[in-house]
């Protein structure tokens, strides 16, 4: 990849995590693979790799804004290095894992330096500066993390695309083939994690049937995730009608 193009993915990636509504999409690794797959004209394994990378996060959740992983960083890593050296979503998978770890000590990095922020912030109130405050609120964290962002990531892709075949052809079979079975299992664990979260066991059975009746079935993602929308209506429907009683629906 060329430094140009390594150096825009440490943009968007550094967009992503600016906090607005707008730039807020970036950061969701299955947009990510929108993109990337619009970039390298593969937009279809460039989807299979962001769900596949966003399946492990769906249930992560920045509780007290601590950010457990980082999605963004795993996806924006892995996806193009996965379209150019045509790797499976699973391999890319196993890619990301790490790097989604590394994100979380990049983010601990910035709020440390931007400490002293929110110091100069309890001046500007007392100080009646609402110019300053807002540099204080916006502007200056911004700049902070444009470095801590863009850098590594333009960094890993710039000297980490180039080698990513040379890496592949020294890496076994066994090993290879144990990858891509680890990475298929995270998708799942993720979703688990996820129904966990919600605290309806009673909902787990769906869950159950869901996984074992789209293996068996062979259908696809996207048409199965319709009629899994459907069965959540019918669901929602059937429980509110015995809850509210037959006099009660007019």
């Amino acid at each position: 990849m060329s430094l140009l193009g390594a150096l825009g993915f440490g943009l968007y990636y550094w967009l992503g995590w600016y906090d607005t509504v707008l730039t807020f999409p970036f950061a969701s690794p299955l947009f990510q693979g929108l993109v990337c797959g619009l970039i390298f004209g593969d937009v279809k394994l460039g989807l299979q790799c962001g769900a596949m990378i966003q399946m492990v996060y769906i249930a992560a959740v920045a509780v007290g804004a601590n950010l457990p992983s980082d999605s963004a960083l795993a996806g924006i890593v892995a996806i193009p290095i996965a379209l150019t050296a045509g790797l499976t979503p699973e391999q890319a998978l196993t890619i990301a894992v790490p790097f989604g770890i590394l994100g979380t000590a990049m983010d601990n990095a910035r709020r440390l330096i931007n400490g002293m922020w929110n110091r100069k912030a309890h001046r500007d109130v007392e100080d009646l500066n609402i110019r300053a405050l807002y540099f204080d609120a916006y502007i200056g964290p911004a700049l902070v993390q444009l470095p801590i962002r863009v850098i590594p990531v333009t960094a890993i892709l710039y000297f980490g695309v180039g080698n990513a075949d040379k890496v592949l052809t020294w890496i076994p079979t066994w090993l290879s083939d144990g990858m891509a079975v680890v990475g298929g299992m995270l998708p799942a664990i993720g979703m688990l994690a996820c129904t966990r979260m919600i605290g309806r066991k009673n909902l787990l059975p769906y869950f159950v049937i869901g996984y074992f009746a789209m293996e068996m079935s062979g259908m696809g993602i996207l048409t199965f995730a319709v009629l899994a929308a459907m069965v959540a209506i019918l669901h929602v429907q059937f429980v509110y009608n015995r809850s509210v009683g037959p006099s009660d629906t007019r």
